[in-house]
């Protein structure tokens, strides 16, 4: 039942896409956090390693960034997917108040030229 959970979860909804966006985003804010006190350690305590907080901060921001443009990708290419499918917005089950548009259109000659068609959807 958790694979089946799973399964729905990646393959009908742009949720993970989403997670990994906003967490892209917040491990960039973190990091400047980090920065903060990376800065605030290297002016005012002695016992800091050195490129510790270059390598930290580098890591930690492109990190973030990497995650942030992997989302946004990821929601690009999930809005192509959901486009291809060309699936309807809405679907129609039935018709109500329409008979006589219907009878007219049934009954309309449709023009010599070919210039306009008409389409019949048959319901049922």
């Amino acid at each position: 039942m958790v694979r089946l959970a799973v399964h729905g979860a990646m393959s009908f909804s742009d949720a993970p896409l989403r997670l990994a966006l906003w967490a892209g985003l917040a491990i960039s804010g973190l990091t400047a956090l980090l920065g903060l006190y990376a800065l605030f350690s290297w002016l005012f305590v002695s016992s800091v390693v050195h490129g510790w907080t270059s390598m930290v901060l580098i890591v930690s921001f492109l990190s973030g960034i990497n995650l942030f443009m992997t989302g946004i990708v990821g929601l690009y290419v999930g809005g192509i997917y959901a486009e291809v499918k060309r699936r309807p917005l809405y679907v129609i089950d039935r018709l109500t108040g329409f008979e006589g548009a219907i009878a007219a259109a049934r009954n309309a000659k449709a023009p010599e030229d070919g210039g306009c068609a008409t389409y019949e959807r048959r319901v049922g």
